[in-house]
């Protein structure tokens, strides 16, 4: 049994291993079939391996055209060819290439340009890709001439491409004989064709490459700016140009071992722009500022970018010095703000449009005249603005002066709250650069009063017309119980009057008389009527054109049964031409002598032969001193004398008269300005005779024009702080109240309550320079009381004396009794120290200052236009000073707002112009003379009144067991006044209501249970007003009190109807104090 087993399991190997052997041969055989096909791979692998060391061989040591022409010898040997060339697409001209190596027949041919078009070449260029046209090439392109001249059969190509895939070229064989499609042909081909490419693009990346580096040493060595090369990371200077050099004041070896912060005059904030390029990869810097190599700090303007350089990371800075920019532009700015300053103080309305009539600037004439803000206008048109009439008609004008392009002059209605208004408008085109109008510019003056007083001086002179045609005699009659006077049309046209401008009274009649003759006139009428006197009388009438006409008047007096005059009827006839013919030379005689201003005459030679009393007064000549041997010029300074011979004479010879500005001067050398007319008579046969001249004095006109110019000027300036005070009063308010809670609530040596009493200081401050600005412009509310200025200086005394230091002596000379005005006695006070620190300044090596007081009455009180005090006796108060003194200009200008003379850091210039507001607001007026070296007077009227002086009062500590639980109902439109007024009323114990308008406040009276004991209320509010709130709380709660407040700071509107409301006022800004002293002495005082 064992060897059965053992002959099958013999059997069963013998079966296993002929399988095996079969399956060998099987793989025996694929693998020599498989290592056929890896031979041939293997030999193909060697063949283009060959090929690449042939190429290789014949090229290695060549670049650019050699190796093209290197290439293509070795392309046209492998493949056995005529011709082999490289061409490449030519950039300059589209549709061309050009070759740039050529084999042909054995040798190099010369390389040359040709189109494209018709040619095999420009199927592979637009095919991109490799073409083989075996045969018969001539036939498919006719066009080609090279191919025909050539006689070429057969033709292969293969595209070079550009790194962004773009045709930049072809590599090409072409031979006689027709050839078949041989891959192996099309491979060589290819793998010439990579070479040429690898090479095309080698050569034109070195071309780029020397391009750029062209451009970048062109830029860096030619830029206007200074150029520089950084390193990121050490901050050195890598490179620079000629230009950053000049710029820095250093060589350049010397700025190549610079860092940047040695140039940079703000080191850290250049290193960090640095940082923020390298992150960013640029930056821009609008402003910087650099340092020179000998110290001179100068602006720059910075761009950069970073890149990398020579392996590190580079920043490019580009730096432009920017000193005469900045200095344009701050001139602009200044010049803009002056521009739009003198603007805003035109009294004429200016405007500027752009060409589609939309607003680009506007003054303050023109906001306040339509009520519109400035923001509100800009950016909009007249449509937007105006009532259509009114816009159409305005935008008709614009067009026209774009159409002509000329300024133009057109008269404009527009409507104002009064009604309508007639200004002149100029309107003139503004050029671009380009010659083209871009903007349309406008002045308006409004007319509307002058077109009303052209209108009644049409009538006059057409009244005064004729009555000159008329024969110059009427009747009138007077009936002296009526005072009714009827006059005959004869008397109106003789008087140039008509009936409605005539009152028809015996005192309007008396009005037309001459003044100088009106007191005769009463006393012969009065005698007429009471003693029974003739009227037969001369005198003269003077006509409302200012014509002077004589009149003879002859009357009889009607009288009643009981002798008393009732009637008066009689007579008017000019007499004017007769008394003229009577009187003669007399009369013009003693005309010329009584005459104030200066008149002469002199011969046709220019000798003088005649001047008046007044005029020899005048330049200091003696009565009976001869003038014969003097000319015209001897009486005029050097100017002024050849302004009269060579403008007057000439101009009174051609024309009869000349008039204008001119001077005499005295023998003390002194000029006096004066308005001359210049006359030459002459024959009937136009011979001049004599010449005759009328020089007035200007010197007080002049004076008076400057008085008023100072006056205009404060006003103005005083409109401005009025406009801002209130504002400013209620953040004050705010301000001081909560610093003095703070105050209040901390401890003593609490930091934080040194911090309030710093910022209750400066609201304090603040509150005083409010008040200095209101004091110049005459807008701050005076509390007057009647009070003796003796007693004002005497309780000053000392203060003042502190005030002016040990080296100036203080002298008063106060006058006997008391002097007494009525004015706000802390302004008053302001203006003696005021005027004491002012000549404590002018004697900084010592001196004295005098105070002294005087009432005074008869004594002419100089005026300043309408702000001159009212008549009547005053008060003089005079601060005189020993010190520098002044020049005639300073003296000018010395009440100016912000004029000063002193250094910058030393004076504001508010001083004495704040004086100046606060005795103007008082309605006394403050003079001042001084010259170089003698001092200063300043002298201060103020008008006297009469009584007794009231007492001080000030306001004490608080008291505060004095508050109470009374009921306050607070009414306040800013919530933030309204907050810390409540804050304080609550913490004095008040119970308090609180409403921001007042039927608001009525609402919470009303349903407030309990007795409301004060109502305090602003003044100003929108809706109803303070004043209008008080009326109905107190018709419904009679026993309320009232105390009103106010920021603003006009009295004639804050007093205005609120005294007779029996309330107290307080003016903003107030400190807790204040107001709590105020509830508590109005919560006190009986109810009436």
């Amino acid at each position: 049994m064992g060897h059965e087993k053992d002959r099958a399991e013999l059997a069963r190997l013998k079966a296993r291993v002929a399988e095996l052997e079969r399956l060998l041969k099987a793989q025996q055989a694929e693998a020599a079939s498989q290592a056929g096909q890896l031979s041939e791979a293997l030999k193909q692998v060697h063949d283009r391996a060959a090929i690449l060391r042939t190429i290789v061989a014949s090229t290695s040591a060549a670049t650019g055209a050699e190796f093209f022409r290197a290439l293509v010898t070795s392309l046209a040997s492998t493949l056995g060819v005529r011709c082999a060339f490289v061409a490449e697409v030519m950039g300059s001209r589209p549709g061309h290439m050009h070759t740039l190596a050529l084999w042909m027949d054995g040798g190099l041919g010369e390389n040359f340009d040709y189109a494209l078009a018709g040619t095999p070449c420009e199927h592979i260029v637009t095919g991109r890709r490799m073409l083989v046209f075996p045969r018969g090439i001539r036939q498919q392109f006719p066009d080609d001439r090279f191919l025909a001249d050539a006689a070429l059969e057969s033709y292969m190509g293969f595209p070079l491409f550009d790194e962004k895939g773009g045709v930049m070229g072809l590599v090409g064989v072409m031979h006689d004989v027709p050839t078949t499609e041989d891959s192996q042909a099309q491979s060589l081909l290819e793998v010439y064709a990579s070479r040429v490419e690898t090479e095309l693009r080698r050569l034109r990346l070195i071309e780029a490459l020397q391009e750029n580096e062209e451009k970048y040493r062109l830029l860096f060595s030619r830029a206007m700016d200074a150029v520089m090369l950084i390193d990121v990371d050490t901050y050195r200077f890598l490179d620079a140009n000629d230009v950053a050099l000049g710029m820095y004041g250093y060589s350049r070896d010397e700025f190549l071992r610079l860092r940047v912060p040695d140039v940079s005059a703000e080191p850290t904030k250049s290193l960090a722009a640095i940082r923020q390029a390298a992150e960013t990869g640029g930056l821009h810097v609008q402003l910087r500022w650099h340092r020179k190599r000998d110290g001179t700090v100068f602006p720059v303007e910075i761009s950069c970018g970073v890149f990398t350089w020579k392996g590190r990371t580079a920043m490019c800075a580009v730096i432009r010095d920017v000193t005469e920019r900045k200095q344009a532009e701050d001139v602009l700015r200044e010049n803009a703000a002056k521009f739009q300053a003198l603007l805003d103080h035109s009294p004429a309305m200016v405007f500027l449009k752009d060409t589609e009539g939309r607003y680009l600037l506007t003054n303050r004439r023109f906001e306040q005249a339509f009520h519109l803000t400035r923001e509100a206008v800009i950016g909009k048109t007249d449509q937007q603005l105006f009532p259509p009439a009114q816009a159409a008609a305005f935008s008709a004008n614009d067009r026209k002066v774009l159409q002509f392009g000329m300024p133009m002059e057109f008269e404009e209605v527009a409507m104002h709250d009064d009604g309508p208004h007639t200004s002149i408008v100029v309107k003139f085109p503004l050029y671009n650069e380009k010659g083209e109008v871009c903007t349309i510019g406008g002045i308006t003056t409004d007319i509307t009063e002058r077109k009303r007083f052209e209108e009644v001086l049409q009538r006059s002179e057409a009244s005064l017309a004729e009555a000159q045609r008329i024969a110059c005699l009427g009747n009138w009659d007077w009936d002296i119980v009526t005072d009714e006077l009827r006059w005959s049309d004869e008397i109106y046209r003789m008087f140039g009057l008509s009936p409605k401008q005539f009152g028809a009274t015996y005192e309007a009649f008396l009005k037309c008389v001459h003044p100088d003759d009106r007191a005769f006139v009463q006393r012969s009428v009065q005698a007429a009527l009471v003693n029974g006197v003739p009227y037969s009388i001369d005198h003269r009438i003077q006509l409302a054109d200012g014509t002077v006409r004589v009149v003879h008047e002859q009357a009889e007096v009607t009288r009643n049964e009981g002798g008393q005059p009732v009637r008066m009827v009689g007579t008017v006839q000019d007499v004017t031409e007769r008394r003229r013919a009577e009187e003669g030379r007399k009369q013009l005689a003693d005309i010329l002598q009584a005459t104030t201003d200066f008149v002469g005459t002199a011969d046709r030679d220019g000798r003088a032969l005649f001047v008046n009393r007044a005029g020899r007064r005048l330049v200091g000549i003696g009565e009976d001193e001869d003038i014969t041997s003097a000319r015209i010029p001897d009486f005029h300074p050097e100017w002024a004398a050849r302004l009269v011979i060579a403008e007057g004479l000439p101009t009174a010879v051609r024309d009869g008269v000349w008039s204008g500005e001119t001077a005499l001067r005295t023998r003390e050398g002194l000029e006096i300005p004066v308005s001359q007319v210049i006359l030459s008579h002459k024959t009937p046969e136009g011979e001049i005779t004599y010449f005759s001249t009328i020089a007035r004095d200007l010197r007080d006109r002049k004076h008076l024009e400057e008085q008023l110019r100072q006056a205009a000027k404060m006003e103005a300036v005083g409109r401005l702080a009025g406009g801002i005070a209130h504002d400013f009063n209620n953040l004050l308010t705010v301000i001081i109240g909560y610093s003095d809670l703070l105050v209040r609530r901390l401890a003593a040596g609490d930091q934080l309550r040194r911090h309030a009493e710093e910022i209750k200081k400066a609201g304090r401050h603040a509150a005083n320079l409010t008040g200095q600005l209101l004091a110049f412009g005459r807008r701050q509310v005076t509390q007057p009381k009647v009070l003796d200025v003796n007693r004002l200086v005497t309780d000053m005394v000392e203060m003042l004396r502190r005030l002016i230091g040990e080296n100036v002596r203080l002298v008063t000379d106060l006058q006997a009794g008391p002097c007494l005005v009525k004015a706000d006695p802390d302004q008053l006070a302001q203006v003696l120290m005021n005027l004491a620190v002012n000549a404590r300044d002018a004697m900084p090596e010592g001196g004295t200052l005098t105070v002294e007081t005087a009432r005074v009455e008869g004594e002419i009180v100089p005026r300043v236009g309408r702000a001159g005090p009212a008549p009547g006796p005053y008060v003089k108060l005079t601060v005189r000073d020993t010190g520098c003194g002044m020049d005639a200009d300073t003296k000018t200008h010395i009440f100016e707002p912000f004029f000063t003379t002193k250094d910058r850091l030393k004076g504001t210039g508010l001083g004495l112009a704040m004086v100046y507001g606060i005795i103007a607001q008082h309605g006394g007026t403050v003079t001042v003379d001084s010259a170089s070296g003698r001092g200063a007077v300043f002298t201060v009227y103020l008008p006297q009144t009469f009584g007794s002086a009231e007492a001080g009062g000030e306001i004490d500590q608080p008291d505060e067991s004095g508050a109470g639980g009374e009921t306050i109902l607070l009414v306040e439109d800013e919530p933030v006044v309204r907050d810390i007024v409540h804050d304080l009323l609550l913490t004095w114990g008040y119970c308090v209501l609180t409403a921001a308008g007042g039927e608001e406040a009525l609402r919470r009276a009303e349903s407030h249970r309990g007795p409301i004991h004060l109502l305090l209320t602003d003044v100003v509010m929108p809706g109803m007003s303070g004043r209008q709130l008080a009326e109905q709380v107190r018709r419904r709660w009679p026993e309320t009190h009232v105390l009103f407040m106010s920021g603003y700071t006009d009295d004639v509107v804050i007093r205005h109807g609120l005294e007779d409301l029996g309330g107290g006022f307080l003016q903003k800004p107030f400190e807790s104090t204040v107001l709590q002293k105020k509830i508590r002495a109005v919560l006190d005082t009986p109810q009436d």
